[in-house]
């Protein structure tokens, strides 16, 4: 009979010690819900995509458009003189405001820029890249 009472009171005390941390938890994550410095950007509905034209060595074309593919605007970009898009590919900031591709001068050094996807602000973010074995490569990690 010892036995059974004991046994009843060590399970209530862990039944216990499992609904407090339970709450503890519950407010951890509550309070992490309502900090108010952090960003949290929602789902932007939309995908870039680039146009090139295979008969004229012209540089490529980027676009937006809705995910259904509908509203497809072009992003007007004028380089200044001397440098080209090294390649085809670029990324939208998490805010889709601002696109992020590679460029290349005639000494073929490879440099980031940014620019509004209305075609404004058109700057430069580095000044040299390294080429890796991979080839040029680069990530936006959410400091822009």
């Amino acid at each position: 009979m010892k036995k059974i009472i004991h046994s009843t009171i060590v399970l209530a005390c862990f039944s216990l010690l499992l609904i407090l941390v339970q709450i503890s938890c519950q407010e951890e994550a509550a309070a992490k819900d309502t900090d108010e410095n952090e960003t949290v950007y929602e789902p932007l509905n939309k995908f870039l995509y680039t146009k090139s034209n295979s008969k004229a060595d012209g540089p490529p074309e980027f676009w937006i458009a809705n995910n259904d593919g509908t509203g497809a605007t072009k992003i007007p970009i004028t380089l200044p003189a001397g440098l080209t898009f090294r390649n085809e590919t670029g990324t939208l900031t998490s805010d889709g405001q601002t696109l992020i591709f590679v460029v290349e001068d005639e000494d073929e050094t490879d440099m980031i820029y940014s620019v509004s996807i209305d075609g404004s602000n058109l700057k430069s973010l580095s000044i040299e890249m390294p080429e890796t074995e991979d080839g040029f490569q680069f990530e936006i990690k959410g400091a822009y």
